[in-house]
């Protein structure tokens, strides 16, 4: 008996030796001098605004995607808006409770390869300490030559979610419920740089 696990252990070691080896996901970081997260509403005062600090970690795997995760945070405490007297009503408690909390975050739970570079991301979307599940389409519009060299990647990612899911409610007749969001991401190897999370928007 001995004998035989022995044979099959060398067998297995043998088979093992010969399979090529399946590279891991890399990690990356969202680089914020040439990344934009765009956020939208229509209604009666039609809003449009950007986030101003964000960081991103991401562990990306070009060539089997749904190994891929995505985490990123954005600081609601800082925000340029088309109309700047509403950045001080989205920091507010019926808004982002930004004084409460100052960080939304979202985190992915798996990713779905589509066709022509399109992805699709499940994951979580946290805001005022209320986490949903939330969809987002991502499209890959530029790669790498090579994951393990010195290059960057850009992603167009788009989404839509109901502000009213996370407790945001007021002023429903003039601001509409639902938000979209434009994100032009531009992502780095995590060796290369780190990620200060520090320059702001059209930096």
């Amino acid at each position: 008996m001995a004998r035989l696990v022995r044979w099959c252990l060398a067998f297995y070691l043998l088979l093992a030796a010969g399979m090529p080896a399946r590279a891991k996901p890399v990690p990356y970081y969202l680089d914020q001098r040439y990344a934009t997260i765009e956020f939208s509403t229509t209604g009666l005062i039609a809003t449009q605004g950007y986030f101003q600090k964000f960081t991103g970690h991401l562990a990306l795997d070009f060539q089997h995607p749904q190994n891929s995760s995505v985490d990123v945070t954005l600081d609601d405490t800082a925000i340029t808006l088309s109309w700047p007297p509403g950045v001080q009503m989205l920091e507010s408690p019926a808004y982002f409770d930004a004084s409460t909390h100052p960080h939304i975050r979202f985190r992915s739970l798996s990713i779905t390869p589509g066709k022509a570079g399109h992805y699709t991301i499940l994951g979580t979307l946290t805001i005022r300490g209320i986490t949903r599940t939330q969809v987002m389409d991502a499209t890959l519009l530029r790669a790498p030559s090579r994951p393990d060299e010195a290059g960057t990647a850009d992603f167009y990612v788009t989404g839509k979610l109901k502000r009213s899911a996370f407790g945001m409610v007021a002023d429903q007749g003039a601001v509409g419920n639902v938000v979209t969001l434009r994100i032009h991401a531009r992502v780095m190897l995590a060796q290369q740089n780190r990620p200060d999370g520090g320059v702001p928007h059209g930096q």
